[in-house]
C-alpha cells in the first residue's frame, strides 16, 4: 500500500492550492462585508425614508 507522503506533491501544485484557498476565503470575507453593509445601508435608507 503506497503511503501519501509531503514531497510526492510537487512543491508548486501545492503552492497553488493553498493561494486558491487564500484568495477563496478573502473572496468569501469580503463578499460577507458586502452583503452587511448592503443590508446596513437599505436599513439606514429606511430609517431616513420612515421617521
Amino acid at each position: 500500500m503506497h503511503v501519501l507522503r509531503m514531497n510526492d506533491i510537487p512543491q508548486n501544485s501545492l503552492h497553488k492550492y493553498v493561494e486558491s484557498h487564500t484568495l477563496m476565503r478573502r473572496n468569501f470575507v469580503v463578499l460577507i462585508k458586502l452583503l452587511l453593509g448592503t443590508r446596513w445601508f437599505i436599513l439606514e435608507n429606511e430609517r431616513i425614508l420612515c421617521p
